[in-house]
C-alpha cells in the first residue's frame, strides 16, 4: 500500500473534527449577532406622566406604605396580645392546680373539660371459613 494514505485518519475522527469546526463556526456567528449585555441600552418610555399624576400617584403610594407598617404593627401587637393571653390562661390552670388539657372559651372566658372521644367497639371477628370438604365418590 502507499504510505501517503497511511498518515490518514480513519473517517468517524474526520466526521468528528468536521462537526466541531461546523458548531464552533455557527456559535462565533451566534456571538457576533448578540448584543453584549453591558451593551443593551434601556428601552425608551413611551408615556410621561403629568407633574400632577405623577403627585397623585406618588401620593397614594406613601399612603399604601405607611397603611402597611400600620397592618404590621397591629399584627405584632395582636400576636403578643395573644401571646400573653395564652400564658395568663396556663397560669389560671397552675395556679388552681387543675389538668392542662382543660379547654378555654375565647368568648365566654370559662373553662371547660375536653370531651373524651367515644371508643369505638370493635368489630365482631368474622367467622372462621371451614375447611373445604372432600367429596366422595
Amino acid at each position: 500500500m502507499n504510505r501517503r494514505f497511511e498518515r490518514i485518519p480513519p473517517l468517524p475522527v474526520l466526521v468528528i473534527i468536521a462537526l466541531f469546526l461546523i458548531m464552533g463556526a455557527g456559535a462565533m456567528r451566534i456571538a457576533h449577532e448578540m448584543p453584549a449585555y453591558a451593551q443593551e441600552k434601556p428601552k425608551a418610555i413611551c408615556c410621561e406622566l403629568t407633574e400632577t399624576q405623577h403627585l397623585k400617584l406618588e401620593n397614594v403610594q406613601l399612603k399604601y406604605a405607611l397603611a402597611k407598617t400600620q397592618f404590621d404593627a397591629a399584627q405584632k401587637a395582636l400576636n403578643e396580645a395573644a401571646a400573653a393571653f395564652n400564658s395568663e390562661v396556663d397560669a389560671v390552670k397552675k395556679e388552681n392546680s387543675w389538668p392542662a388539657d382543660l379547654a378555654f372559651d375565647f368568648q365566654a372566658l370559662k373553662f371547660t373539660e375536653v370531651p373524651k372521644p367515644a371508643e369505638k367497639p370493635k368489630p365482631a371477628d368474622p367467622p372462621a371459613a371451614k375447611p373445604a370438604e372432600k367429596k366422595k365418590p
